[in-house]
């Protein structure tokens, strides 16, 4: 397996470099690691008189200093990455280095910026998960413990999204780790999609809420039912969990308290903007959850 781990010498990127040092899950055999070090150009209007050797030094000592907290957090350990460096815009040059070394796993440690506020501020994980269609492990706080019997949730919503990171998960179990369990989760709200004026409100009846909890559990069933074929061919009888409330912060309020050890979920990949403006159940995962989130991009 070829994974791209891409660090800028933040706290929250050496998090991914971090999380090589606590399991063998999720690497899969033999891994290949590419520490990846994007860093923005000077502008010429700084470095106006200076030659292109000169800035060569610059950009070289930059990347050293990086890629020498990357050896220190690795000392002691098996892991020999190949490290490189390029000047440009992180999200576009992660995402070409991905391609050019034919990543099967992205690993990105991240702040945790919603939606909102990356489309505001800058959000490079975001960027790159709306650019690249591989996996990409998101890490914020919290690195999966222990080596073995993993807790993995995969969010369902009855989409082609979930059909995806079902099929990945169970197409590379090895990388769960012996003894993994897997819960199948969805979440969303009794009420029908109509919904009621406040005056409505105050006349719903007992036969109204007792059709409001059957609404919920037909979506619940349309989400998880055609999943459950695919795990029962592989031998396993994953757990059920439905959850009521919005999905994003619903589930990442489940993962946090259960707690799991990693949530899995596919992903359209909207970039900042769209995800800002139309929702990104993925980032508001990413943004709220301690969790470790691996997003299948279809």
């Amino acid at each position: 397996m070829r994974i791209l781990i891409p660090v800028d010498g933040s706290e929250h990127s050496l998090r991914s470099v971090e999380f090589l040092t606590t399991r063998t899950d999720l690497l899969g055999e033999n891994p290949h690691i590419d520490i990846f070090f994007s860093q923005p150009s000077i502008p010429k209007h700084i470095y106006l008189g200076e030659t292109a050797e000169e800035l060569k030094v610059y950009y070289d000592n930059e990347a050293n200093a990086v890629f020498g907290a990357v050896s220190a957090l690795l000392q002691g350990t098996d892991v020999k990455p190949e490290m490189t460096y390029s000047v440009g815009q992180a999200p576009l040059d992660i995402a070409n280095e991905a391609e050019r070394v034919n990543a099967d796993l992205i690993i990105m440690g991240t702040r945790g910026e919603g939606p909102v506020r990356g489309l505001l501020f800058g959000s490079v994980s975001n960027a790159v998960v709306a650019r690249v269609h591989r996996p990409i492990l998101i890490l914020r706080n919290k690195l999966p413990e222990g080596m073995k019997g993993l807790r993995v949730g995969i969010a369902a919503d009855g989409s082609d999204f979930s059909f995806a990171a079902v099929d990945y998960v169970l197409k590379n179990l090895k990388l769960f780790g012996e003894g993994a369990r897997f819960e199948l989760i969805n979440a969303g709200l009794s009420s029908h999609p109509i919904g009621f004026s406040s005056m409505a409100g105050m006349m719903v009846s007992a036969s109204t809420d007792e059709e409001m909890l059957r609404y919920r559990e037909k979506c619940f069933k349309e989400a998880v039912e055609p999943l459950l074929p695919k795990f029962r061919e592989a031998g396993i009888e994953p757990k059920l969990v439905s959850l009521e409330g919005e999905p994003g912060p619903t589930i990442a309020d489940y993962a946090n308290n259960e707690p799991l050890d990693l949530l899995v979920m596919g992903s359209h990949g909207y970039g900042n903007f769209r995800a800002a403006v139309l929702g990104s159940v993925a980032m508001r995962i990413a943004s709220q959850s301690s969790v470790p989130l691996l997003i299948i991009r279809k």
